[in-house]
């Protein structure tokens, strides 16, 4: 018997390791929707600040950064 716990170590289960609010959020960003949201929204921002300047060329870039932000705080609090 103790040659198969040598050989092969215990039958037991590892616990798991709990996850945190941060491994939902991380885990959202997985998803490649997200990821090319964020992309337009950098290009938005950018194109946007260069075009029309800083009084409104950052609303559009802002806007998209905020629907990604409202999908990720959703999506890692329904985890």
């Amino acid at each position: 018997m103790e040659w198969r716990i040598k050989t092969y170590g215990t039958n037991k289960l590892l616990p798991e390791k709990p996850l945190n609010i941060l491994d939902f959020i991380l885990e959202c960003f997985e998803d490649s929707t997200l990821k090319v949201l964020l992309v337009s929204a950098v290009v938005s921002l950018v194109i946007g600040l260069l075009k029309e300047g800083l009084k409104t060329g950052w609303i559009e870039g802002e806007a998209i950064f905020g629907a990604v932000f409202i999908v990720t705080a959703i999506s890692s609090s329904l985890n």
